[in-house]
């Protein structure tokens, strides 16, 4: 016997909205339910029924009562496993339709209503948010997913959120978008858990939505539903363990498998990275352009995406003393030491864009700032990178006081090492350690504050002050999937801009060009036949 629907949806009305695309409409009817049929096995599992239809899978559902029509639909199949009908809300299998990039059709008396990709994308992908005004406002929401460093996660599907007015315009750059964004928590989680990553100031509460976007929120922690059984699968092969004195195994547990992703995924092979060094441009000051160059590193990642970073100011000599960087001007390729440092970089760069929940607004391509030789914040002295030392980068905390900054650890002078703030910090200067070497040149005398500047400085810290906090590295981070189709998708330019020569592409071993050859070489020889 078929459970009773509490909340039917009305078809007539649903099909208007429907196909007068209006997506407020669509949304509305999210709560509302339709039967839908599920394969029962003996074990009790349940999984969704398809139907294959062309090339697209479907699944059907009805809204009437009788649910006649689909239950019709199964009968030729009923001799494969149970079948029974069900009632889904529309959020919950658009959710799984949108997920499975499946089709849905809707069975009613005589007729019946096809739903295509863009209206389980409304429900799937959008919310509504109704101010203090009853005003609707559509927005676009990412939804975040975690993991930690045994593959599981703390914190659910969903419970962190990015929503973004629909209304702006995709060209909009990212820190205006960050203007209007709403970045929403799920407060009915325990934040204080120190595993879990920390909430910015502009986080929002679940708690202080309005209904309407209450709801919306709820709606996107819906999980897809099965279509499939489970079957066991093969073994994981876990990555290897990335070994740093510095830290702990237990540590480095989930660093590793990001590690082995941005090597596979997001950086190259050493011959096709490219080192362009020009003298400094235009834009730099005089006492820039005396005996410096200017470094840009860029390359085509395995996934096809041009990726450039910001061009960075060298000292000349410094660069030429280095064997792993250019001694003259031009384009260079990496050597193979240098593109395993650019790799550790770019991976313990989104290692703590992992535990940031605002990384969205991150300015990707600054992530190799301090790979290369560079001037001492705090001193008169130069860093020069020691790139077979195998202990940095690494990330770690400058602590002291009730402070914690993020910072990465780029290599050692004497009992100090020298660190790159992850983070804008401005600190009193009552709380800055007495014993930071020439801590007066970290004081702005303007404000009395101590200023530390993201990614810009580096600072000679005593290795006293450093620590490596176990939650730092265990506890909850945005999924590495996330976090790498974020910088991908960030960094991609469909062109690369004017005055950037095209990074060098690898053509090694590439079918096309082998045919292509064969071609030219058999065009030759019925020339030569004919000219003969």
């Amino acid at each position: 016997m078929l459970e009773t629907l509490t909340n039917p949806l009305p078809f007539d009305q649903f099909r208007k909205d429907v196909e007068s695309n209006t997506i407020a409409k669509i949304i509305g009817w999210a709560d509302h339910e339709i039967y839908v049929p599920f394969i029962r096995y003996t074990s009790g599992e349940e999984v969704a029924f398809l139907f294959q239809e062309r090339l697209l899978c479907h699944v059907n559902a009805s809204y009437m009562a009788g649910a006649k029509q689909i239950l019709s639909s199964t009968e030729t199949y009923t001799h494969l496993k149970e079948i029974v009908i069900k009632p889904l809300t529309l959020g919950e299998l658009f959710c799984t339709a949108n997920f499975h990039k499946l089709g849905i059709n809707i069975f009613g008396e005589d007729h019946r209503l096809n739903l295509g990709s863009h209206a389980m994308c409304v429900l799937a992908e959008f919310g509504l948010y109704d101010d203090k005004e009853n005003e609707e406002s559509l927005h676009s929401i990412t939804v975040f997913s975690f993991e930690n460093d045994d593959c599981t996660a703390l914190l659910p599907k969903g419970a962190v959120q990015l929503w973004l007015p629909s209304r702006l315009s995709a060209t909009l750059p990212w820190f205006k978008k960050q203007e209007q964004a709403l970045l929403i928590f799920d407060d009915r989680l325990d934040w204080t858990n120190p595993r879990f990553p920390p909430l910015p100031d502009n986080a929002k509460r679940l708690s202080q939505l309005p209904t309407m976007a209450q709801k919306s929120f709820q709606r996107m922690q819906l999980s897809p539903l099965p279509i499939k059984r489970d079957t066991p699968q093969a073994p994981v092969v876990p990555a290897a363990i990335y070994h740093d004195s510095l830290l702990a195994e237990e540590k480095v547990k989930s660093f590793s498998r990001l590690l082995a992703r941005v090597d596979k995924e997001i950086v190259p092979k050493a011959i096709n990275i490219k080192l362009n060094v020009t003298h400094p441009s235009a834009r730099s000051s005089a006492a820039d352009k005396a005996d410096t160059w200017e470094l840009q590193v860029s390359f085509i990642s395995p996934r096809r995406g041009n990726i450039i970073f910001t061009s960075e100011l060298v000292d000349t000599a410094l660069c030429k003393a280095n064997a792993a960087l250019p001694n003259t001007l031009g384009t260079q390729c990496a050597s193979h030491q240098l593109r395993q440092r650019i790799v550790k970089h770019i991976a313990w760069m989104l290692f703590q864009h992992g535990r940031d929940l605002n990384f969205l607004f991150s300015e990707f391509f600054f992530d190799l700032q301090g790979l290369l030789p560079c001037s001492i914040t705090n001193g008169s002295g130069k860093f020069q990178p020691d790139y077979t030392d195998n202990r940095f980068p690494c990330l770690a905390c400058f602590s002291f006081s009730q402070h914690q900054v993020p910072v990465m650890l780029l290599g050692t002078d004497k009992d100090n090492y020298i660190c790159m703030p992850l983070a804008s910090k401005a600190l009193p200067e009552t709380d800055a350690p007495r014993q930071i070497p020439h801590r007066s040149d970290l004081i702005d005398r303007s404000t009395g504050y101590v200023e530390l500047k993201r990614r810009t400085d580096k600072l000679l810290i005593p290795k006293s002050l450093i620590d490596f906090p176990e939650h730092w590295y265990q506890g909850e981070r945005i999924s590495n999937k996330m976090v790498i189709d974020q910088f991908i998708s960030r960094m991609e330019y469909k062109e690369l801009p004017e005055n950037t020569d095209q990074p060098i592409k690898d053509e090694s071993g590439s079918p096309m060009l082998w045919l292509m050859g064969c071609v030219l070489v058999m065009a030759l020889l019925i020339m030569w036949d004919f000219l003969l």
